[in-house]
C-alpha cells in the first residue's frame, strides 16, 4: 500500500515534518508499506519551511524589528528564477516571538514585516506572497505600512501599534518606498476587519488581550479604517479575509495591488499535493486541535476535499478532539479520527510526549490498514 503522510504542525509541540516523521516511525515498526511524507502549512506558521523545501527558493535572513520593538533575525524566501519572494509574517510579527507576560495586541507592531518586504524589494523583487497566521498584532497593518514609507500624521512613532491608531489624523503617501509591486495574501480565515467576527473580537484574546481591551482595540481599528478609506478612496473593512493577522490584509490591500487567496490551496498547489494524493492508496493528516474551525478553510478541510475528489480514504490524527462535527469529515471519506492522547496528563507533559504519542498512533494505524484495503 502507498501511504502519504501530510499533516499540519502541532503548534507549540512539533513542526509538520516532525509530526509526519513520528507517525512514519510508528508505521515502519509495524508494517512494510511505501510511505511518503509531505510537510504542510495552511498558510500560517510553518509555511516558510515548506517553501524552502523547494530548490527553486533560497533563504534570506536579515535583522528586523519584532512585535515589541526588539531587533531580531528573521528569514524569508526568494525565488531567483521568478523574481518573487515568500514571507511568513510570523517570522517577525509572530506571537511565539514574545514572552507570555508581554503579549498585548494594543502594543505590538507589524513594522518588521514591512522591513522584510523592503529588503526583498531592494533585491529586485516585485511579486510577493505573504502567509498570514500566528501574529501577535492587531494594528491593521499600519506598522508594516509605516516601514514602507506610508506616513501617519498625529503620532510620534514609526513602530505603530493598535494603541496609536486612534490618534491618526491624516495619511501621507508621497514617500512610499516601493512601486509597481503585486501581493498575494495567503489566509486561512474569512473574518473581516471589524465587527463581532472581526480581528479584535475573535482573535485578540488569543494574543493577550483582556476582555476590557476588546472594545478599545475595535474602536482603534474602526478609526484607522475610516482614515484609510478616506485617504485611499477604498473600503475593504468588510472584505472577507481582511481581518487576517490583525488586519494586515486590510492595510496592504488599501494601498497596494493585493489578491487575498486561500492559504491551504496555495500551499497544496505549490507542493503538487493533488498528484501525491492521486498516487496514494491512503492519506494520513492531522493537527494539534481538531475543532469546529478545522472544516473552515484550514488544512484538514483542504485535505478532505482533495481526498473526496479522488475517492481516497484518509485518517485524521489530533492532539485533542473538541467540538468538531465528525460527520463532515466522515462524509468526505475519512475512515478514522484518532486522538493521540493515551492517558490523563498535563498540557506540558502532553507537549513533551507528542512525538512518542504520534509514533504510537502510527502503530495503531498500521493495525487499521488491513481493514482499509
Amino acid at each position: 500500500m502507498k501511504i502519504l503522510i501530510a499533516p499540519d504542525s502541532f503548534k507549540t509541540a512539533l513542526s509538520s515534518i516532525k509530526v509526519a516523521q513520528s507517525i512514519k516511525q510508528g508505521l515502519d515498526k509495524e508494517s512494510n508499506h511505501e510511505i511518503n511524507i509531505q510537510q504542510l502549512s495552511d498558510g500560517g506558521e510553518g509555511a516558510l519551511a515548506v517553501i524552502l523545501g523547494n530548490i527553486k527558493f533560497q533563504k534570506e535572513t536579515i535583522t528586523v524589528t519584532n512585535p515589541i520593538g526588539i531587533k531580531t533575525n528573521a528569514s524569508y524566501a526568494i525565488n531567483t528564477l521568478g523574481k518573487s519572494a515568500f514571507i511568513e509574517i510570523a517570522q517577525t510579527a509572530g506571537l511565539e516571538l514574545i514572552p507570555i507576560n508581554k503579549q498585548n495586541p494594543l502594543l505590538t507592531t507589524t513594522y518588521g514585516v514591512g522591513e522584510l518586504i523592503l529588503d526583498a524589494y531592494k533585491k529586485g523583487i516585485r511579486n510577493f506572497s505573504l502567509s498570514l497566521g500566528g501574529s501577535a498584532t492587531n494594528d491593521g497593518g499600519a506598522g508594516l505600512l509605516s516601514a514602507l514609507g506610508v506616513e501617519f500624521m498625529g503620532i510620534d512613532t514609526k513602530l505603530i501599534a493598535n494603541s496609536d491608531l486612534a490618534n491618526i489624523s491624516e495619511i501621507v503617501t508621497d514617500n512610499i518606498k516601493i512601486k509597481k509591486c503585486k501581493f498575494k495574501i495567503l489566509v486561512d480565515v474569512a473574518n473581516p476587519l471589524l465587527g463581532p467576527n472581526g480581528a479584535s473580537q475573535v482573535y485578540a484574546p488569543q494574543k493577550g488581550a483582556k476582555k476590557e481591551d476588546l472594545l478599545i482595540l475595535e474602536n482603534n481599528l474602526s478609526h484607522f479604517a475610516k482614515v484609510v478609506s478616506t485617504s485611499t478612496n477604498t473600503n475593504f473593512a468588510n472584505l472577507k479575509g481582511s481581518g487576517a493577522a490583525g488586519g494586515i490584509a486590510f492595510g496592504l490591500k488599501s494601498f497596494f495591488d493585493v489578491e487575498i487567496v486561500s492559504g491551504i490551496s496555495e500551499i497544496m498547489d505549490f507542493c503538487d499535493l493533488e498528484q501525491q494524493i492521486i498516487n496514494a492508496d491512503l492519506v494520513i493528516s492531522g493537527e494539534g486541535s481538531l475543532d469546529s474551525q478545522s472544516q473552515n478553510g484550514k488544512l484538514l478541510s483542504g485535505i478532505a476535499d482533495m481526498c473526496f475528489k479522488h475517492t481516497k480514504p484518509f485518517i485524521i490524527v489530533a492532539g485533542k478532539v473538541e467540538d468538531v462535527e465528525m460527520k463532515y469529515f466522515f462524509g468526505k471519506g475519512c475512515v478514522a479520527i484518532i486522538p493521540i492522547q493515551d492517558r490523563k496528563q498535563t498540557l506540558e507533559e502532553s507537549i513533551k510526549r507528542t512525538g512518542e504519542m504520534l509514533e504510537n498512533t502510527g502503530r495503531t494505524i498500521a493495525e487499521l490498514v488491513g481493514f482499509i484495503k
